[in-house]
């Protein structure tokens, strides 16, 4: 039973090995909701983990867009992370499936589910974080589909998933950017890239990818407006009134660098979240970029940080 593996472990940690108990390789079920019932089964069966929870009610949980967040770490990988109280620290599960199967309009081939405490998000971040790394880097992610020895990845995996201690930084919380945007790049692509992915700023490099500058919704409204317009305190009383006009009869022969921005914030990946949230709230930047040897790396915005 739970309760008798829990007491052959006397003292639990707030963090303990990942191994090959709850790592599933190329699992084969039917649907979702099945792949979630063995990896919760498995999340249940970890010290640390209070006997109160059941599966039941903790698969419900996950399959409640309100309760569960979904976090997309790579083309075809998520993660799903809870938190519930009396978890004695973070904890995993994970699969790799035998064919896609979707969740939430997406479709996954790589499902980890993160159980974590509710007084300890940073924990969370970073191995949410550290997931996110691994998904996205080629070698890896090709060497764990390869794989077909639990016993023999587990360890390899535990030693990535290594929670470093210190404080919370720009590395944990960046996003990956929206893919290059150059000077030279024309407005409508980049127009429509934005409105497809629900970005209000991007970031602009050239070919070395170093930041020169952004490009934002707000500026791009702007951009068509006469300038009296800006004056206004309402505009009621104009029953036609189309400031745009000017703006979509030129656009399509600008390029991003006729709107280019070139007021911005960049930090490094070692600044701190206060220094992040400071850039975003103090200087109520919308995007904070985030620079490593000179090259864009990532993106912070608020929403991330919430």
């Amino acid at each position: 039973s739970r309760g008798a593996s829990l007491n052959a472990e006397a003292s639990v940690s707030s963090d303990i090995p990942f191994d090959a108990r709850r790592l599933f390789l190329a699992l084969d079920e039917p649907d979702i909701a099945s792949v979630l019932g063995r990896l919760v089964d498995a999340l249940l069966a970890t010290p640390g983990v209070p006997e109160a929870l059941e599966a039941g009610p903790v698969l419900e949980r996950l399959l409640s867009p309100g309760e569960a967040h979904v976090d997309q770490i790579g083309a075809d990988a998520c993660v799903l992370h809870l938190r519930s109280p009396g978890v004695a620290g973070v904890r995993l599960a994970m699969a790799t499936l035998a064919r896609p199967l979707e969740l939430r309009g997406q479709t996954v081939r790589w499902l980890c589910l993160v159980l974590a405490p509710r007084d300890r998000p940073v924990q969370e971040v970073r191995v949410i974080e550290q997931l996110r790394r691994l998904a996205s880097d080629d070698a890896y992610r090709a060497y764990i589909d390869r794989a077909t020895d639990p016993g023999a990845l587990a360890p390899w995996l535990d030693a990535r998933l290594r929670q470093p201690k210190g404080t919370l930084t720009a590395r944990d919380l960046m996003r990956p950017s929206l893919g290059r945007v150059g000077p030279d790049d024309p407005l409508p692509q980049l127009v429509g890239r934005m409105a497809a992915h629900g970005v209000d700023c991007v970031g602009v490099t050239d070919s070395e990818r170093r930041l020169v500058g952004q490009v934002t919704a707000a500026g791009l409204f702007t951009h068509g407006v006469p300038d009296f317009f800006q004056q206004l305190r309402s505009v009621s009383f104009i029953p036609e009134f189309d400031p745009f006009e000017r703006y979509f009869a030129e656009e399509g022969g600008l390029s991003v660098g006729d709107v280019l921005e070139p007021e911005f914030s960049a930090v490094p990946p070692e600044a701190t979240v206060l220094e992040v949230v400071f850039e975003l709230s103090v200087k109520n930047r919308t995007k904070v970029f985030v620079v490593e040897d000179g090259r864009l790396s990532g993106v912070g915005d608020r929403i991330r940080v919430l």
